[in-house]
């Protein structure tokens, strides 16, 4: 069996996203769907830009969301892929979110 193999540099994208009113709920709430789109994107570029052409999304897993996080209209959102583990085959890319508050000087990692 092939030994796994670490991401080049290249590989590693970093992604930012404005809240908008109509990404929101009537709360002003960033609609969970909206989130899951961005990684998606994220994800799909760091591992294109590893083996230089077209992929797509197998499964996610180990999702972990923070009780109380509720990102909301003109926070800014930071998507941060890079693959992890590379096969012949497939590969698994590691994803972080992080979402800066639009009021104040304090950014929250989430």
């Amino acid at each position: 069996m092939e030994e796994p193999r670490t991401a080049p540099p290249r590989s590693h994208v970093v992604m930012l996203e404005t809240i908008r009113p109509q990404q929101c709920d009537e709360s002003g709430n960033l609609i969970f769907g909206e989130l899951l789109r961005w990684a998606d994107l994220a994800t799909c570029a760091s591992a294109e830009a590893h083996t230089r052409s077209n992929c797509v999304t197998g499964e996610v897993t180990d999702l972990v969301l923070e009780e109380g996080v509720i990102p909301r209209s003109g926070d800014t959102v930071e998507l941060t892929a890079q693959p992890v583990l590379v096969g012949n085959t497939s590969l698994v890319v590691e994803l972080h979110v992080r979402i800066e508050k639009s009021q104040g000087d304090a950014s929250m990692k989430r």
